[in-house]
């Protein structure tokens, strides 16, 4: 989707930026007051200019406590939106102009989400230090002067927004469909069990072995399948520390289950407590060439098409 026009709404006074950037009196949070409501006044009028009645959650991220584990609680906006377990806040989700100012909203006051929103006709980014950034397929002088009448700016830019957000990296653009599968059933069938990793919101992990069913996949997520965990757990816990930075451990608990962290040079010392009992531990890759997945794919729409853009660097 190329949309030609973008523009800059932020709460920041065009004249007041030096060679250095903003140097007026404002802070760079919201004020959860009038500036924060115009800039869902915005939404609305660049929506209604372009007629625009829905938009769609892309690239959904959510970085709170693992909603499969502890649920959210039924008056957090999210709950509303998507389900105290977050079943609905999948890329593709509809939401009406309404509910996509609520989530917005919620962003500017500490979400622990985040995401795009898309229309055939427009684009919404929200930045950090409460930048939004909208693309358009056509000029909205209307919506620009509906922002500045609310008490902040609309300035137009000269990009293209879906261009500016791109990160250029690989797509993954291969379907989960049966040849995939067929592709996993003879990994597992010669290395006797792998792991599946299922990133979307937030991120899945499933053990796959000879005869174990097939996880129920969210829509449009992303898979990478990975060789088995090490059951030398001290092994795997021995790596030095400077080599586990921002580095995610997964772990197969006595029981059974699959857990996982993400591990900084802090916290090396308290993983043998969390890992007391532990059958079986691995590292996972934190950047791109350090270890290759065995197998990428997505998730299809129902026609067989995949719709959602998952860039393959990203996924660290």
């Amino acid at each position: 989707m190329v949309l030609p026009h973008a523009y800059q709404v932020a709460q920041y006074d065009p004249r007041d930026y030096g060679p250095d950037g903003y140097v007026g009196p404002l802070d760079s949070d919201t004020d959860e007051g009038p500036r924060e409501a115009a800039y869902l006044t915005a939404i609305a009028a660049f929506a209604g200019e372009l007629g625009v009645t829905h938009l769609a959650v892309r690239a959904p991220r959510f970085v709170g406590s693992n909603p499969d584990e502890e649920p959210l609680a039924p008056g957090d906006v999210l709950a509303r939106l998507f389900g105290t377990d977050l079943t609905g806040y999948v890329d593709g989700a509809l939401l009406d102009i309404a509910d996509a100012q609520a989530l917005i909203q919620a962003g500017f006051r500490g979400g622990t989400h985040g995401c795009e929103l898309e229309a055939d006709r427009m684009l919404v980014h929200v930045d950090w230090d409460m930048y939004m950034y909208i693309g358009t397929s056509t000029p909205c002088p209307g919506a620009v002067a509906a922002t500045r009448a609310a008490g902040i700016f609309a300035t137009e830019l000269d990009l293209v927004l879906s261009e500016w957000l791109d990160d250029s990296g690989p797509k993954i653009d291969r379907p989960i469909d049966a040849q995939f599968w067929s592709e996993v059933d003879a990994v597992v069938a010669t290395q006797g069990a792998v792991l599946l990793e299922e990133h979307a919101a937030w991120t899945r992990w499933h053990r796959l072995t000879p005869g174990s069913p097939r996880p129920n996949l969210r829509p449009r997520c992303a898979v990478a399948v990975w060789p088995d965990l090490d059951p030398d757990v001290d092994a795997v816990l021995a790596r030095p520390v400077d080599d586990i930075v921002h580095d995610q451990l997964v772990w197969l608990t006595a029981d059974g289950a699959l857990r996982s962290r993400m591990v900084g040079e802090d916290d090396a010392a308290s993983l043998r407590s969390d890992l007391v009992g532990a059958r079986a531990a691995w590292w996972r890759p934190s950047h791109a060439g350090q270890q290759e997945p065995l197998i990428e794919a997505v998730m299809p729409d129902a026609d067989g098409t995949v719709r959602a853009r998952w860039d393959r660097e990203a996924q660290g």
